[in-house]
């Protein structure tokens, strides 16, 4: 990845990351996860304290919108490689299995809407 490229990666992480704004989180957070998804997890689990998340994201709303986009992401890169036998499934992290670790495992959240 080029210079340039992981700077914006990077300072778009650290906005979105303390953003109030879920819309502008959803409309963005698309364009990280693309390009570096374990960077652009950050977005849903850190926050970089400058200005404090006054408003913490619902955890099931975040859950669905990692399942929609990595759905969404997953089946336009097979459409768009269907001819290409390189596979970067192995590649790429399973975003609501990284996402759930970190409400469970660093947050000690219950997560009970998936039982």
């Amino acid at each position: 990845m080029q210079e340039a490229e992981f700077l914006a990666v990077h300072n778009t992480v650290i906005l979105l990351s303390d953003a109030n704004d879920e819309t502008l989180i959803e409309t963005y957070a698309s364009w990280v996860l693309r390009k570096q998804p374990e960077e652009g997890m950050k977005i849903f689990t850190l926050s970089h304290g400058t200005t404090a998340r006054t408003v913490s994201l619902n955890h099931e709303i975040v859950i669905k919108y990692l399942q929609k986009f990595q759905s969404f992401d997953h089946n336009s890169n097979n459409n768009n490689n269907s001819n290409n036998n390189n596979n970067n499934d192995a590649d790429y992290p399973d975003l609501v299995e990284l996402y759930l670790n970190h409400l469970v495992y660093k947050q000690k959240i219950k997560v009970t809407f998936f039982y």
